[in-house]
């Protein structure tokens, strides 16, 4: 054993003081993880939090320490795990190693600078299909331990280290793939019997790890908020329990309210701080500057060969010297390059605070959708490069699932049962939904006066946008208590309120891309690419009483299919419906076009004619007959919300009248302006 004497003692403002490892020291006192120093945790989000500048260094060895406390907890606990003292130094050093592959300004390099999934049909077998910064973490480690000699140190860490099979067991920790094997273990470090320890560091079952814990912790307090989740209690009450054949850490069943502050604190973090629309503004910045210059930033590897900030991830000892100090080397470079005038520009414009406007966010919208009715409606003279329209998407950690479904739990006089907790059985006042996307669009330009016209154009936009569908929620829901039809819906089988809340969905057409149930979503009003029912039915009925021929046959739709389309399901037509413009498509290979055209959905016998046709074309979706009913409630009720001369009253009428009422204080809440007036 390592003498207490070769233990260094660090004086965290989070946990205290933490004693680290021999080993531990000697892994923090290379150049590989002293880097860390100068890669921010929370990339550019000091710009609006002053304080937000700790670097991923600190956290690192916070994770370290969080680590330990877990796997002595559960030695403690339950002696009979018999985990090794190798074991929880391997735990550690993973705790310690799994942010090594971050890259300049953290999460914002790999954004950057990592390819756009494809289909797994299209994925490229070379290495520059897929990485991230996990897998660059592994990549990182051995080079460390190569460069370094370190593995003479583990050797004489007289802790019976394998270092054939540790070392696996290090990077299978940093980066557990638990879907590589499916139902085979698919790891080398450790036998199946030892699952548990891979839920320490990064739990990719259920998000609960000592990684969070140290974050959610760490960020709060130099972001100064507050943090009411408790991981101590969590350690304290964790337990292994078979699950399903595997080892599992579970906890007590009266700590769910913790865990849901802990998901909830995930989600508080992004919404406030990690994607604050200005602090997006500045990373938004700091990308095109970095995309401008990448290739004339010139990085030093191995073997004397020269990298750029793109290519240096493929080489360790060139990736060791890339940190946000190539800020600097932009700004101020060693030679006089014009090339990087341009890069230099966007980034002296983010010294002098002139950065990137927000025109305004839609909750709700689709991006493709947000970006081609904007481009549509801006002036021509108006450059539209001019313009970016960006997506925030929030959620609890389990896109729009709950995410305690994924979290096992064992009660006081069952401790070695584990046991799933039900939502009656936790509160009836947990969120219906746990995610949600907001779509920004910024000016990227300096004109003031096409500033002011753009943010003026785009208030108007979004009030035309969202009048009616406001409306027509607020009179679905007066409809439904003035006639007490809440208990003729229960009797043909609607479950309430969550099919309400359903129908609803369907009116207004919100993002439903990470439920894995977009197809539902696509009937009454698609926000994705406009195919849907009201406008089959608007375009042959407008066409008939205007006596102009409709060309379009929307029963060729009715062969509809719904098909996996980047991890998402959507509706999609066979290529030779497309014959005006594009569209998404469906081939015998499961290959898809592109899809660009506005040709869909309102009335409720057409979503009833496009639910049967899904049903009978694909019966493995399982659409229920409440389902159906849904969708065609919501095709029959999707313009209640219109008031006289349908668009006229709330794209002219209300807007006029709005701007010239001289008290603006009456439309402090705009929604209610809309659909009560």
């Amino acid at each position: 054993m390592a003498a207490i004497s070769d233990y260094k003692v660090f004086n965290d403002p989070i946990h205290g003081l933490v004693k680290l490892h021999p080993l531990l020291v000697k892994i923090i006192d290379t150049p590989q993880f002293q880097r860390l120093r100068n890669i921010k945790q929370l990339e550019l989000t000091s710009y609006v939090y002053p304080g937000a500048t700790h670097s991923r260094f600190e956290h690192s060895i916070g994770v370290a320490y969080l680590a330990r406390e877990l796997v002595q907890a559960l030695m403690e606990n339950q002696p009979e795990l018999n985990i090794t003292p190798a074991e929880k130094l391997c735990v550690q050093i993973a705790g310690l190693c799994h942010d090594l592959g971050h890259g300049p300004f953290s999460h914002l390099y790999e954004d950057m600078f990592k390819p756009k999934e494809k289909p797994k049909d299209q994925e490229d077998k070379d290495k520059t299909k897929s990485w991230t910064h996990e897998t660059l973490s592994i990549k990182m480690f051995d080079h460390l331990v190569e460069v370094n000699k370190l593995k003479k140190d583990m050797e004489k860490a007289d802790l019976d280290l394998d270092l054939d099979l540790d070392l696996d067991f290090i990077k299978e920790l940093i980066n557990p793939d638990p879907e590589e094997g499916g139902q085979q273990w698919p790891f080398k470090g450790r036998p199946e019997d030892r699952s548990f320890l891979y839920d320490i560091v990064a739990n990719k079952r259920n998000n609960v790890d000592v990684d969070k814990w140290d974050y959610f912790a760490r960020d709060c307090h130099y972001l100064g908020m507050k943090n009411s989740f408790d991981y101590q209690r969590l350690i304290l009450s964790a337990r292994v329990c078979k699950v399903e054949g595997r080892n599992q850490i579970c906890f007590r069943d009266k700590e769910v309210f913790n865990l849901y502050d802990m998901f909830y604190t995930r989600f508080s973090l992004h919404k406030r701080a990690y994607q604050h629309k200005v602090a997006k503004a500045v990373g938004l910045m700091i990308t095109d500057a970095f995309v401008k210059a990448k290739e004339h930033i010139q990085i030093r590897g191995s073997g004397g060969q020269i990298f750029n900030l793109d290519t240096a991830k493929y080489d360790m000892e060139a990736y060791t010297k890339l940190t946000d100090d190539v800020v600097e080397q932009i700004r101020n470079p060693h030679n006089a390059n014009a090339a990087l005038n341009e890069a230099k520009e966007l980034l002296d414009r983010i010294h002098r605070r002139d950065l990137y406007k927000c025109l305004g966010e839609i909750l709700g919208a689709r991006e493709e959708e947000v970006r081609r009715q904007w481009l549509a409606r801006i002036p021509r003279e108006w450059n539209p490069e001019d313009f970016l329209v960006d997506v925030i998407k929030l959620d609890y950690g389990n896109r729009e699932k709950d995410p305690i479904q994924n979290v096992r739990f064992y009660r006081k006089n069952a401790p070695d049962t584990a046991i799933q907790l039900n939502r009656d059985e936790v509160s009836r006042l947990l969120p219906e939904t746990f995610a949600e996307q907001t779509v920004i669009i910024y000016y990227k330009g300096t004109e003031k006066e096409t500033l002011a016209a753009a943010m003026d154009l785009f208030e108007q936009w979004r009030d035309e946008r969202d009048a009616h569908k406001a409306a027509s929620l607020n009179m679905f829901d007066y409809l439904v208590d003035d006639n007490n039809l809440r208990p003729v819906m229960e009797e043909h089988s609607l479950v309430l309120p969550e099919d309400l809340e359903f129908i609803k969905e369907q009116i207004t057409g919100p993002m439903k891309s990470s439920s894995g149930q977009g197809e539902k979503y696509e009937i009454v009003a698609n926000e994705r690419d406009g195919i849907d029912v009201d406008k089959w039915d608007y375009f042959a009925r407008d066409c008939y009483h205007l006596g102009i021929q409709n060309n379009f046959d929307y029963r060729c739709f009715l062969k509809f299919l719904v098909c996996e389309v980047v991890g998402q399901k959507n509706i999609c037509t066979r290529v030779k419906v497309c014959v005006v413009g594009t569209c998404r498509t469906w081939r015998a290979s499961g290959r898809f076009g592109k899809w660009q055209l506005s040709v869909t959905i309102r009335v409720a016998y057409l979503a009833g004619e496009l639910v049967q046709a899904l049903k009978e074309n694909q019966p493995g979706l399982k659409i229920t007959l409440a389902e159906k009913l849904c969708v065609q409630i919501a095709g029959l009720c999707h313009d209640l919300g219109h008031g006289p001369f349908s668009h006229l009253y709330d794209r002219k009428i209300v807007p006029e009248i709005r701007d010239k009422l001289k008290d603006k204080t009456k439309l402090k809440d705009k929604t209610k302006w809309k659909c009560t007036d």
